[in-house]
C-alpha cells in the first residue's frame, strides 16, 4: 500500500506549507498531518512514479494533488518508508514512517 499525508488545515501548520526540508525547524511531526488517500502499491512502483501517477491520473475520483511538504509512506513486505516531498527530491522520514506503523497497527 501507499499513502499521502498532506498538512492538516489548522492555523498553526500554515507556516509549515509547501515549505523545503532544510527550511523546517523539526523534522515532519505525524501529528500534524492527515493521511488523505491510499492505494495499493505495485511492485514496480516507487516514489517517483506514484507521484507522477497521481499528478497524470484523471481517473481517481477526487483528484489527489502532492507538493512540497505533503508526505508519501510506501509499505512493502511489512516495512514501510516515508518520504517528504521537497521541491527538490524526496527526503527519508524514518520517524514519520514508525509512527504510521504504530497508527496503521491500531486500526487493524
Amino acid at each position: 500500500m501507499y499513502f499521502v499525508y498532506q498538512l492538516k488545515p489548522i492555523s498553526e501548520n500554515q507556516q509549515l506549507k509547501y515549505q523545503s526540508f532544510d527550511q523546517l525547524e523539526n523534522p515532519p511531526q505525524f501529528i500534524n498531518y492527515s493521511m488523505i488517500f491510499s492505494s495499493l502499491l505495485h511492485w514496480s512502483q516507487n516514489v517517483d512514479s506514484i507521484v507522477q501517477k497521481l499528478h497524470q491520473d484523471n481517473d481517481l475520483l477526487n483528484k489527489v494533488t502532492v507538493a512540497a511538504s505533503d508526505i508519501l509512506v510506501l509499505e512493502r513486505n511489512d516495512v514501510c518508508f516515508a518520504y517528504y516531498i521537497d521541491p527538490f527530491g524526496f527526503i527519508s522520514c524514518p520517524d514519520f514512517a514508525t509512527q504510521h506503523m504504530i497508527q496503521y497497527d491500531k486500526e487493524d
